[in-house]
Order: structure tokens, then C-alpha cells, then sequence
């Protein structure tokens, strides 16, 4: 089967790279962008410091298995399946950032959070994860269903404690830092 679109470019990327990209820009960047925006590098929600981790992981199994079989599942190796895949994504971000923001401001890392990240993880999981679970291994599946298992947890666990809502978590419990900002 002839890969097109994203599984092209996928299937040609060297080994581990969609995961470290992932790392880089979904999980890493969190930390120095709120340090120089809100005064105080933090990421106190597990679903992010931790979860992130193992959906990445997810989806770097996904894309070993594209890589190691070839194909895909013919209905999402269309350009026009993949780009509703991607709107579908950014809407879903785009969507999750107007609930938060209903109720009240946000700050700029919870925005890229909910308008980058999550539209880049949805859509890499929506492309990559049903490869997994298809035609891979019985390994491979395992290691999808606890990776997605344990996230799932994770984000249940911060969503019952208050966890994802990081900045009013850290001001309900105790925390105070300056905020930067212009000085007037």
C-alpha cells in the first residue's frame, strides 16, 4: 500500500523523532514559557508531567508500527480523511480552550496548552493509534492500552483533585509568586 500525506512523511522520519518532537513541544517547552511569563516554572497537573510522557509513547508505537508494516488502515490514508482528522483536532483544542475560558481568564500556557497541544496529540493519536491496535503485535497493542491506560488514570486523578486547573490549584494551596509583567 502507497502511504500518503502525514503517513508518508511519518513512515520517513528516522526512529523516535515524532516522540522527541512531542517531548520537546508538547511537554518541555511548559516549564520555560511559565517561568518567564507568570514568574514560576511549574506543571503540578501528573496527566501533563507524567501522562504526556506515556501518550507519546503511545503514539511513537503507533508510528514504529507504520514504519515496520508499511500500511495503514485504508479509510485514514486519504489526504481528505487526514485533513478531517486535523481539523477535527484543532477544533477539539479550540473548543476545550472556549469551555476553559468560560470559566474565567486563562493564562498564555493553559491557551497553547488547549490550542497546540491538545489538537497535536488528538491528532496524532487519531492517525496513529488505530495502526497499533490493528496490525500490531501483541506487544505493541499491550504497550498502547497501558500507556493509554495509565494517562487516562492520570488525567481522572488531576480532574477529582483540582489538578488541571494548574494555576488555581497552586493559589488554592498556597502558592504565591510575582507575576512578570511590564512594571507601569
Amino acid at each position: 500500500m502507497e502511504l500518503h500525506g502525514f503517513y508518508n512523511l511519518a513512515s520517513n522520519i528516522p526512529p523516535f523523532v515524532v516522540g522527541m518532537a512531542l517531548v520537546l513541544i508538547c511537554i518541555l517547552v511548559l516549564l520555560p514559557i511559565r517561568e518567564r511569563l507568570e514568574g514560576l516554572g511549574y506543571n503540578n497537573s501528573y496527566s501533563s508531567q507524567l501522562g504526556d510522557w506515556f501518550l507519546a509513547m503511545a503514539i511513537e508505537i503507533g508510528r514504529y508500527t507504520l514504519v515496520d508494516i508499511g500500511r495503514t488502515l485504508p479509510f485514514l490514508n486519504s489526504t481528505i480523511s487526514q485533513l478531517i482528522v486535523g481539523v477535527g483536532a484543532i477544533l477539539v483544542g479550540i473548543s476545550w480552550q472556549c469551555i476553559v475560558t468560560r470559566k474565567g481568564p486563562t493564562t498564555f500556557t493553559d491557551a497553547y496548552h488547549n490550542v497546540i497541544i491538545v489538537p497535536i496529540f488528538v491528532g496524532l493519536a487519531t492517525l496513529l493509534l488505530p495502526i497499533a491496535f490493528w496490525y500490531g503485535s501483541v506487544s505493541e497493542k499491550t504497550w498502547v492500552s497501558a500507556c493509554l491506560l495509565i494517562w487516562v488514570i492520570l488525567v481522572i486523578y488531576d480532574a477529582c483533585t483540582g489538578r488541571l486547573d494548574q494555576s488555581k490549584y497552586l493559589v488554592e494551596n498556597g502558592i504565591k509568586w510575582k507575576k512578570r509583567g511590564r512594571k507601569k
